[in-house]
């Protein structure tokens, strides 16, 4: 399921880039919907009015910790975290808006970095939860941001997770990557393709990785794909239209950063060949006013999979009372 993210599109993939738009007739699309196979029980609240948005809950605790995927993600890239820190915390993960179980749609947003910590602050809301540590992936990290420093009363702490958001980019690097991240350029991926965006995110490809491929080639005769491919298109938009790189001394919240050693997406390494990944690490940590880094051996980008024990093991002595 998870695609190239938008760190590499340009590397892997610019040639098979364009601006095309895909159409979309849901009201006769009879494609069965995506059905990812979780290991929990999956519950759903409104977000925005008129669509489901899908989560899990499990175990039990005064401290929430509500997991959030990244770009062409979805929950189960936090699954196996949460399973092993469910018997100390209550753990949430969600499938955002367009993604996983929840609704596929045309969702239409001015920002969509807004839109997502919107739709994860509306679900602290609608759970009651009080005492609430936001884990964030990649986007999904960047979403955490936002949200904390929109509602910064709700949020206690920050595990982010190899975040977007600590690498910045000019505007021209902007617009080309945006023009070549479409819709259209999701959907023409083929299993080739597909197979090397995943190869990119590990270290070394774990073989319960193959069920993610299995699931995203299938994703592509579900219902709605068309809104999905925009959905992920919209979300490398968002994240290069909302930089949190100049806010991070606002956010005051105790942070755990989290990087694989061996991540190959941060930094771009077409764009940014002179930076490496603990160079973005360690500068985005230091700008944020009470954080801690951790960088995890033998891990790639998609850590929180690969190598879920040990993101559990620092999340278990971060959130320990002192």
């Amino acid at each position: 399921m998870k695609l190239t993210p938008f760190f590499l599109l340009f590397v892997l993939f610019a040639a098979c880039g364009g601006d095309a738009e895909l159409a979309w007739d849901s009201a006769n699309d009879k494609r069965p919907p995506f059905a990812p196979q979780y290991a929990f029980a999956v519950k759903e609240t409104e977000y925005p009015k008129g669509y489901k948005m899908a989560y899990t809950d499990e175990g039990t605790g005064d401290t929430a910790i509500v997991f959030i995927h990244g770009l062409g993600g979805y929950l189960k890239h936090w699954e196996a975290v949460a399973d092993s820190l469910k018997g100390s915390f209550r753990c949430i993960a969600v499938d955002l808006p367009g993604y996983g179980k929840s609704s596929r749609a045309e969702f239409k947003a001015n920002d969509f970095m807004d839109f997502y910590a919107d739709a994860v602050l509306h679900l602290i809301n609608a759970l009651q939860l009080k005492t609430v540590v936001l884990a964030g992936h990649s986007m999904g990290g960047q979403i955490a941001m936002v949200a904390a420093l929109k509602a910064p009363d709700k949020i206690a702490a920050l595990v982010l997770a190899a975040p977007a958001g600590f690498e910045t980019f000019s505007a021209t690097e902007g617009y080309a990557m945006k023009s070549f991240a479409t819709a259209d350029f999701f959907a023409k991926q083929g299993e080739a393709e597909i197979r090397k965006s995943f190869e990119a995110n590990f270290f070394q490809m774990p073989p319960q990785a193959e069920q993610l491929i299995q699931e995203r080639l299938a994703m592509r005769n579900s219902y709605g794909f068309e809104a999905y491919c925009q959905t992920v298109a919209n979300g490398v938009k968002g994240m290069l239209d909302h930089p949190v790189r100049e806010q991070l001394p606002n956010i005051r919240q105790k942070t755990l950063v989290l990087f694989g050693a061996n991540d190959m997406l941060i930094p771009n390494r077409l764009m940014h060949k002179d930076l490496t990944t603990q160079q973005v690490a360690e500068e985005g940590t230091k700008a944020l006013p009470n954080a801690r880094l951790v960088m995890i051996p033998e891990a790639g980008h998609l850590l929180t999979f690969e190598k879920p024990q040990a993101v559990a093991a620092e999340i278990r002595q971060f959130l320990k009372p002192q």
